[in-house]
């Protein structure tokens, strides 16, 4: 079969699991004819996109997140404003996304959480099933546990989630925790799909702490905590178009642009991780047992709702603001439920093979491991 995957640009996450969905399909005799990338002019994709992809990367406009003033969060009134006024640049998303598909004519449309593909749904048929895979969609499951308040920003998820899950064959929602299906909704629980170089080392307890953060905004709070624990050593991971491949800022303190084998191998040797609560680092941190101190990003409800998540399984702690005292202060107090984990795991990719090689059958046909 021939697969289409389409990919949210903005964050690690959604890219990471597009490039351990393709290894998993090829291996199976499947082919990933190219993977479709949403993104504006200004997003920085990450360099381990173009080393690692195996398929052709086209890139097409989809509004993505943009940061407040102070690049610490997300500013919703400015994300709009955006959409609105570039949205005449989805003409051209269109065009591309129509001669892609004439070209490849592939079998299925696998799209991670990209609302650029939703869109061109609603004015073009398409002729093959729609998959949509993120970790979002279990907020669409009945059994999900939202953070208390916030009500008008949970609806606005949901809204959006549920948007960007137009005219789906079947949604795979990634879950930290088995769930039942839900042959309603079209909503199947999958685990984490974790790329095979996770897999491929050795945690061991090391004595500097790792902290990724989305917004480069948020290294005011790293210096902060190195100017008080110098004695600490920190490795940090931003997305700074502004900065150099890697920033030597002190004896203990250094950031780095994002890359993948590098960011792995100090997770694999930390003491503990510091995050802005997305789905894909804490379920590499918690396969590593590294605790983990998540700090939303403000004005994004889904974080919110993922640090819960992960608080109710012990993989980390919801804190307001990066303070990495409050990680040094956890780690002692780490409990994660760690067995159920792993017993969860290795049913990722058999599920999720299933669904895709059996994109309009239910959930009956899989049979767990």
């Amino acid at each position: 079969m021939k697969y289409l995957i389409c990919i949210k640009g903005d964050g690690r996450g959604h890219i990471t699991q597009a490039l351990a969905l393709a290894p998993l399909l090829q291996s199976h005799g499947h082919e990933v004819c190219a993977f479709v990338v949403g993104c504006t002019e200004t997003t920085k994709l990450p360099a381990f996109l173009f080393t690692k992809a195996t398929a052709p990367i086209v890139k097409v406009y989809s509004p993505n997140f943009v940061p407040d003033k102070k690049n610490k969060g997300i500013s919703w009134g400015r994300t709009m404003f955006d959409a609105v006024t570039q949205a005449h640049l989805y003409r051209d998303t269109f065009s591309k996304m129509t001669q892609l598909l004439r070209e490849h004519n592939p079998d299925v449309i696998v799209n991670l959480y990209d609302p650029a593909l939703s869109l061109y749904s609603l004015t073009h048929k398409l002729k093959m099933p729609l998959i949509h895979m993120a970790h979002q969609y279990l907020m669409l499951h009945d059994s999900f546990i939202f953070p208390e308040g916030r009500a008008l920003e949970k609806q606005a998820v949901v809204n959006y989630t549920k948007f960007t899950q137009l005219n789906t064959a079947k949604m795979l929602a990634l879950s930290f925790y088995e769930a039942p299906d839900d042959e309603k909704k079209r909503i199947y629980p999958v685990a984490p799909i974790l790329r095979e170089e996770l897999f491929q080392r050795t945690p061991t307890d090391g004595d500097h702490l790792l902290v990724y953060v989305m917004n480069a905004g948020l290294a005011e709070e790293i210096r902060a905590f190195n100017l008080k624990r110098p004695d600490i050593p920190v490795h940090a991971f931003w997305n700074n178009k502004e900065a150099p491949e890697t920033q030597v800022e002190s004896a203990t303190l250094t950031f780095h642009q994002l890359n993948d084998t590098l960011f792995l191998d100090m997770m694999a040797s930390c003491r503990g991780v510091a995050c802005t609560a997305g789905f894909e680092t804490v379920s590499e941190a918690f396969y590593y047992r590294k605790p983990a101190l998540l700090t939303p990003s403000p004005g994004q409800y889904e974080q919110f709702a993922n640090a819960l998540d992960a608080e109710s399984i012990g993989a980390g702690k919801q804190v307001a603001h990066l303070d990495l005292s409050l990680l040094l202060d956890f780690i002692p107090h780490y409990a994660p439920k760690h067995d159920d984990y792993l017993k969860w795991l290795p049913q990722a990719n058999p599920k999720i093979l299933y669904h895709l090689e059996n994109p309009t059958a239910d959930g009956s046909g899989y049979k767990r491991l």
